[in-house]
């Protein structure tokens, strides 16, 4: 084949080990000196970042090469921000016009680790679809995060998450997606519950097509010894750059870290700390042995008993919910 691959991801520093294992493990998993474009959607990424993605690209795909998009503040003022105070999520509604030269990409979000041969995605038909995205594991349909009227037909339209998507630019250019989505995005502010995940349900909605869940798999859990999952999304506020987990997954994203030349004293240093690492190693030991999680929910049934802060009752309510379906599954 080709036709160059064009891949895009994004990041601001607070993202940058993410954005290190994407490329990493991405590149990785493509044949040996695949014509690749790694596009990287920068929120303000350290200059030591920029070169180690420069050196990961020329490392792992010879005829790769890494081309930096600034995403400027006067852009990303414009919305409401989300998760950490940053709104760098709406960046990648500019793809179109930021990669004039791509006529479709794979986008791929910076809490992700590739495990399958993105080439599979590339050289899939659209199908006349605008972009192609896997269900979101938690929201079944449009109705469920749409601040705007629907009719019938559309509320039980499918709800993807956006994490990764096979994007048909053109489609977004002829149809002046991007200017409609920044638009509506705009003007929605704070009604938006995921951001431009939402604002992208919504816009295309008819317009995607519905991939296996295997390109995009949000569960926690990861099916040990199984080798159809091809993405894995960490889609908790608990990053594996911000939290020491003993799962699996987080033992194949901190494979990646390292081989993207990461060190792990660097990553508990400057981005988890003592308390992530520490969560990370509790929570693995409760996870694992259930005399442990059952004394751990008597404790936590106490402090929301005692509790008289709403929001902290909330949290333990939620907490013990976790551990409990953790020994009922």
């Amino acid at each position: 084949m080709n036709e160059p691959i064009h891949i895009v991801s994004g990041a601001d520093a607070r993202f940058s080990p993410g954005l290190l294992v994407v490329a990493t493990s991405a590149l990785a998993n493509l044949p040996n000196s695949t014509a690749v474009f790694f596009h990287v959607l920068d929120g303000g990424l350290p200059s030591s970042v920029r070169k180690e993605l420069k050196f990961i690209c020329k490392t792992l795909q010879p005829k790769g090469e890494v081309v930096f998009h600034n995403i400027q503040n006067t852009f990303l003022k414009q919305f409401s921000a989300g998760l950490g105070g940053s709104a760098m999520f709406y960046a990648r509604l500019q793809m179109a016009s930021l990669i004039p030269e791509a006529e479709k990409v794979i986008y791929l979000d910076a809490d992700m680790v590739v495990l399958g041969n993105l080439l599979d995605l590339w050289s899939r038909d659209l199908d006349l679809k605008t972009a192609w995205a896997c269900q979101d594991h938690k929201l079944n349909h449009l109705e469920e995060d749409c601040p705007w009227t629907l009719d019938a037909n559309e509320r039980s339209y499918p709800y993807f998450n956006s994490g990764m998507m096979i994007v048909d630019l053109r489609a977004w250019r002829r149809d002046n997606l991007e200017e409609i989505m920044i638009s509506e995005a705009r003007k929605a502010g704070k009604k938006l519950q995921w951001w431009d995940q939402t604002v992208l349900n919504y816009v295309l909605r008819g317009k995607v097509g519905i991939l296996p869940k295997a390109w995009n798999w949000q569960q926690s859990n990861f099916p040990t010894g199984d080798d159809t999952v091809k993405v894995i999304h960490f889609t908790s506020p608990k990053k594996p750059w911000l939290y020491w987990g003993l799962s699996r997954r987080h033992e194949i994203w901190r494979n990646f870290f390292k081989k993207s030349g990461g060190r792990y004293w660097h990553l508990i240093k400057e981005y988890m700390g003592l308390k992530g690492f520490a969560e990370g190693i509790v929570d693995g030991l409760l996870l694992r042995f259930k005399i442990f999680r059952k004394a751990y929910i008597a404790n936590l049934e106490i402090r929301r008993h005692f509790t008289k802060n709403t929001d902290r009752k909330k949290d333990l309510i939620q907490s013990i919910a976790f551990y409990k379906s953790t020994i009922d599954g």
